[in-house]
């Protein structure tokens, strides 16, 4: 083979790997306006939650709204009941400090608090689950798209125990699942911590909930990175696995250049290394290596030229 040749076969590999890379961006579009709704949808339902906790909270003490806020703030929610246990049994030979011991128990409402932490808890529960689905559903388009188109034509299918593998295989030690439970976890106890603080600074209700709103697109944006870094996974593992069944033990790595490209792929696109396909691992030696990477895994030019003379002959 030529150099020109070689050349040219190289550059029909890298449009190809790039057609589809561009088939994803525009996947990822669908699936990020999704997420937007849910996570839209989620946050003022936290929000209406949290009014109606403090509107209720009056309601049951017959109190003005705004009392209820004077009365809720400087409240020790994080250790409330052990304080609160503590003090009631200093306070057991005084009668009047205990009745007022007992009055601010009853009136801080901790339990109240508790339900509305735990009714966010199992809300956001219920987010994750949605979320979770939509991206199963968004890695099995993406990787059925890649395994059929990455070696040309329309031919070739996974079947089912094929694609859950391919999808399930963890990337940073974590499979997809994993990772959105990750991102809900935080996101709750990011929650969590403006309840907290917001009511024992005495903070305004209509300021927990733009803070609540603030960390829900926190959570959105770091679930939109784990999309895109995912599906650049998955299209190199279908990919790879597209190469593997074809015979082939080597590929090369195309790196998108352009000004959002990296110092860690422009390194690798200037080192133009050759790897084997059994040594492959997603992170170390194939793409994603980064959050947001958009390199991809394409057959050695050399081994595909040698691979069709043996079979000419």
């Amino acid at each position: 083979m030529t150099k020109r040749t070689a050349k040219n076969h190289a550059d029909y590999w890298r449009d190809r790997a790039e057609d589809i890379m561009r088939y994803v961006d525009s996947t990822d579009i669908d699936i990020f306006e999704e997420l937007q709704k849910i996570y839209i949808e989620h946050s003022a339902e936290l929000q209406r939650d949290l009014f109606a906790f403090v509107t209720k909270y009056a309601d049951d003490n017959k109190i003005s709204y705004s009392e209820a806020l004077q009365r809720l703030r400087g409240a020790d929610l994080s250790d409330y009941q052990a304080n609160a246990e503590k003090y009631r049994k200093q306070a057991e030979k005084d009668p009047e400090l205990l009745k007022r011991l007992n009055e601010q128990y009853a009136s801080s409402k901790v339990t109240r608090f508790d339900a509305l932490n735990l009714e966010m808890t199992y809300k956001i529960g219920v987010m994750q689950g949605i979320i979770e689905k939509s991206f199963e559903n968004y890695l099995k388009s993406t990787a059925k798209y890649a395994y059929r188109k990455i070696m040309g034509g329309n031919g070739g299918a996974l079947n089912e125990p094929a694609l859950k593998e391919l999808i399930n295989t963890p990337f940073n030690g974590y499979n997809y699942s994993e990772q959105v439970w990750g991102n809900t976890d935080a996101l709750a106890k990011d929650l969590r911590e403006v309840l907290k603080r917001g009511f024992i600074r005495g903070d305004d209700v209509r300021s927990m909930a733009a803070e609540l709103a603030k960390k829900y697109n926190v959570a959105r944006s770091r679930a939109q990175t784990l999309i895109r870094t995912d599906g650049t996974a998955i299209v190199n593992r279908s990919a790879i696995k597209r190469y593997e069944e074809s015979g082939l033990k080597y590929y090369r790595i195309s790196v998108h250049l352009d000004d959002r490209t990296t110092e860690t792929c422009r390194a690798i696109a200037k080192e133009d290394k050759l790897y084997r396909i059994d040594e492959f691992e997603a992170g170390i030696t194939a793409p994603p290596f980064h959050y947001n990477c958009r390199s991809a895994v394409i057959p050695d030019e050399e081994e595909l030229e040698n691979k069709s003379e043996i079979n000419k002959a």
